[in-house]
């Protein structure tokens, strides 16, 4: 008899120790397996930040019937539009356009502006879902005004336009950005630097 509990209490030490090995094997794996995914999205964070920082020279445009000017990266290509109430900025890798311009204000304020271009949006893709992520106060140049981040989604893509308008005088001015998400997260420093360069000229 004494010598069954002696095999019993063996097997359960035996046992015990097996498990107490076990989570501690178990636990390096987690903190290896943690530390390499940390790792991985510091390196990913960094490379982002690297890219934001790529644009570095910036070229004017200005636009003298709507009075205004911006900077926009000087790698960027220039077109005016047709109707000459600005300018659109394409960058010459990836997706991002860049555009400013203006429209007349019509005695809205630059939230209600926005309000209407995002109901348009959401009235005129059905085969996209529109969401807004982003409503804030948010200056243009020195002019106060309105911030808006939309996120565009399909079966496939996700893309993001990012606007900010403001009023100034009888005109709303407008500045924006639209991308794909990934370059509107590594890129975000350059529609931040096109809105703050905003500038009302003579």
């Amino acid at each position: 008899m004494a010598e069954e509990k002696k095999k019993g209490s063996s097997k359960f030490t035996l046992a015990l120790i097996i498990t107490c090995i076990s989570v501690v094997v178990i636990g390096i794996i987690v903190i290896v397996i943690a530390f390499y995914v940390i790792s991985r999205v510091g390196k990913n964070l960094d490379k982002s930040q690297g890219q934001s920082q790529t644009a570095t020279t910036y070229s004017t445009y200005t636009n003298a019937d709507w009075h205004f000017s911006v900077k926009y990266p000087s790698d960027y290509s220039k077109e005016e539009s047709v109707n000459g109430d600005g300018a659109t900025f394409k960058s010459p890798i990836g997706d991002i356009e860049l555009r400013a311009f203006s429209v007349l204000a019509n005695g809205h304020t630059a939230s209600q502006y926005l309000d209407g271009i995002f109901s348009l949006a959401k009235s005129s893709m059905p085969l996209r879902t529109v969401t807004e992520i982003e409503n804030t106060s948010s200056n243009l140049g020195d002019l106060p005004g309105n911030k808006r981040v939309w996120m565009y989604y399909t079966a496939d893509t996700t893309n993001v336009e990012v606007r900010v308008a403001a009023v100034g005088g009888d005109n709303m001015y407008n500045v924006s950005m639209t991308s794909s998400y990934d370059n509107y997260v590594s890129h975000s420093n350059v529609m931040a630097d096109l809105a703050a360069s905003f500038k009302q000229t003579n």
